[in-house]
């Protein structure tokens, strides 16, 4: 039996029986004739294979997605031109379904999960239609010309429920590459006009501290405009890279591909309130639309949706939108200044910033217990305690529980909430529950929020399905073309694509504010390929970059040469018992050098030392190329029981791409 990834089309015909019934014998089988030879022709035009062929339709599988997704569009345009046609012999009219994964072949038929989801589909989607699942979509994303209408989650007989898109239009064709505009200088390619950037408002107040109201003013529109499903707003990083840069609109709306951009200005003394807000369309620096506003602290809300709608009225014209409220918020003005303050210091990240900002968010629930959004971050900032290391990890847990439990409970729909939920159940290794709840977030969230697009490409990674990921981790590089995403490179290298990883590291390298994750990561790549030299200058590179005092890179670049000194270097990092939560880090770079200089038992140690600690990035490098000889050893198995992915493996069916079950109890990892 063999396992590959595949787009998976199942097609049936509407109303068949009745249509038989109705026609006869001989016009029925002419009917069919042409029904049989129009699916033939379309799939196999667009590189398919027909798998099942019964009276009603077809299940056939692609390797392509954007060929799939051709091929059922054309299928029903086929169907059309063929009932308009004066050679009808009666209406034909399709269902199609399309959704991708991991299949097994067995005497010529396939199963798995993505033939069963594309039947559903396909059952559920309107006469005339195409419905697809969010892989698919992802895999199709930004090419081909498609667009798609989110039907939320929908729930498939047999399955969990699934997340799903109705396909409106169909652009170009697959085979045509996506139109790349090459103006003269000083022109700007033209971008789509449903776009805008949020650019950071500027700190005009006294204080330099009250950064983070401008910057949490501008978030706040960001994820306000984002709420309008016609227009595409540009991501926060990619926004937030322009801050005190100097650069023209043109530029900005070549990198962030967008249309408008929104910039202005907070002045803030005491209580009191000064914003300025301007409209610019980015072709030619035209000011579309300006307004100060000289308010009071609690007018702040107001003055935000002032804001959104008076850019939804100026760009309607071409858009036809309005604004949607925000779920989650709050009317407390002293509430949501807190609020901004303490996620700015969980961004920040620096030490005791978490724990002043859990005091401000319980002093911010104090003035108002059902600010759903404070809920959120409270969550989050117990979280960054809980990975730091504080002792009472229990009590902290249960904290964490009743934050986020509070947060979903007031505001369902913020989908903030549920990707931390998912976040927290992935530092339990409760991948399946995880999934779930990655699912809502992303189902919820805006077009232009990446973040539960990359923790899906991180859960797919973790758990061995990196093909499947790899798409997810494309998308979030489109939404965020300024932001580096260091997951892309090591997925792709992982899974072989070792020249596209290449390119994503040099990406990242060239985003990045300090580029040690991304050197590090270039280095371990290297020590797999077994590149010395160049392992070496990456090692250099990222011992310069390392703000850690305690670095195990410092100490191996000193023996890097000496293999006998290497590895008694890590021998001594994994004797060591871990002073606490923290030393899991070190324990994941110790793993990676004893894999290097030949030591995969001593790896499988250090994996296990930790192991109930581990965090989700450290997981996922267990797939890497350099852990190929440790994911043989017996004590392998051990470590994948306990990270939770012997569970998810069994209770999903889905083995990815490294592991495969052997007989009812045991499995094997490559």
């Amino acid at each position: 039996m063999s396992t590959d990834l595949f787009v998976i089309l199942s097609s049936d015909w509407v109303d068949s029986t009745a249509t038989r019934t109705r026609l006869g014998e001989e016009p029925a089988d002419a009917l069919q004739e042409v029904h049989d030879a129009l699916l033939r022709k379309v799939i196999a035009a667009n590189g398919g294979q027909v798998v099942k062929h019964s009276g009603d339709g077809v299940l056939a599988t692609f390797r392509s997605a954007l060929a799939a997704l051709a091929a059922g569009i054309e299928i029903q345009n086929e169907f059309a031109a063929y009932t308009r046609s004066a050679r009808a012999i009666a209406p034909l009219v399709a269902r199609v379904g399309l959704a991708a994964g991991e299949v097994k072949h067995l005497s010529g038929d396939i199963f798995g999960r993505p033939v069963v989801e594309a039947v559903r589909l396909q059952s559920l989607a309107s006469p005339g239609g195409v419905l697809v699942s969010d892989l698919v979509r992802v895999l199709t994303y930004g090419r081909g010309g498609f667009e798609f209408e989110d039907c939320g989650m929908l729930d498939l007989k047999g399955l969990e429920a699934v997340h799903a898109h109705r396909v409106r239009r169909i652009g170009p064709p697959v085979d045509a590459e996506p139109a790349r505009p090459s103006p003269a200088r000083g022109t700007e390619p033209a971008p789509v006009d449903t776009s805008i950037a949020v650019l950071p408002f500027v700190n005009l107040s006294s204080d330099p501290d009250q950064e983070y109201f401008s910057d949490g003013l501008s978030e706040e529109l960001i994820n306000q405009l984002a709420q309008i499903r016609s227009l595409r707003v540009a991501g926060r990083t990619s926004c937030f890279a322009f801050k005190k840069k100097t650069a023209d609109f043109a530029e900005i709306g070549a990198k962030l591909g967008v249309s408008h951009a929104l910039e202005g200005s907070v002045r803030k003394s005491g209580d009191k309130l000064r914003i300025t807000a301007q409209l610019i369309k980015c072709s030619d620096g035209f000011h579309l639309w300006s307004e100060r506003f000289d308010r009071n602290l609690e007018d702040v809300f107001a003055i935000q949706d002032e804001i959104a709608r008076a850019v939804a009225e100026k760009l309607r014209v071409t858009l036809g939108v309005a604004p949607i409220p925000m779920p989650g918020g709050t009317d407390n003005a002293e509430a949501y200044d807190r609020m901004l303050r303490a996620r700015s210091l969980v961004r920040r990240g620096r030490s005791g910033d978490a724990d002043r900002a859990v005091a401000l968010l319980r002093e911010a629930l104090a003035l108002d217990p059902r600010f759903a959004l404070a809920w959120n971050v409270l969550g989050n900032a117990l979280t960054k305690l809980l990975t730091d290391g504080v002792a009472d990890q229990n009590e902290l847990r249960r904290e964490i529980d009743d934050a986020l439990g509070r947060s979903i409970a007031l505001a369902p729909d913020l989908w903030t909430g549920h990707e931390a939920h998912a976040n927290q159940l992935e530092l339990r290794h409760d991948w399946v529950a995880a999934e779930k709840a990655n699912t809502r977030a992303r189902a919820l969230a805006p077009k232009s929020m990446r973040e539960p697009i990359i923790s899906r490409a991180h859960q797919l990674g973790v758990v061995g399905r990196l093909r499947e990921a790899i798409p997810f981790s494309r998308e979030a590089a489109q939404i965020e073309p300024l932001a580096p995403i260091q997951t892309l490179a090591e997925l792709l290298f992982c899974a072989g694509q070792t020249a596209e990883a290449e390119r994503e590291f040099e990406r990242d390298r060239e985003l990045a504010a300090n580029p040690y994750v991304a050197d590090m990561l270039q280095c371990g790549r290297m020590m797999a390929i077994g590149d010395h030299a160049r392992a070496k200058h990456y090692l250099g590179l990222t011992v310069a970059g390392d703000p850690s005092p305690r670095s195990i890179h410092r100490d191996m670049l000193a023996v890097f040469d000496d293999p006998e000194r290497a590895r008694a270097l890590v021998r001594s990092c994994i004797d060591v018992p871990p002073g606490g939560r923290s030393e899991h880090g070190r324990m994941h770079r110790a793993a990676r050098y004893a894999a290097y200089f030949g030591e995969p038992e001593l790896a499988v140690t250090a994996f296990l030392a930790t192991a109930k600690q581990l965090l989700g990035i450290f997981i996922l490098s267990i797939w890497h190329p350099l852990f190929r000889d440790m994911r043989k050893l017996p004590a392998f198995k051990t470590l994948a029981r306990e990270l939770g992915l012997v569970t998810y493996w069994r209770a999903t069916g889905q083995w990815g791409d490294f592991a495969r079950p052997v007989g009812a109890d045991d499995f094997e990892c490559s």
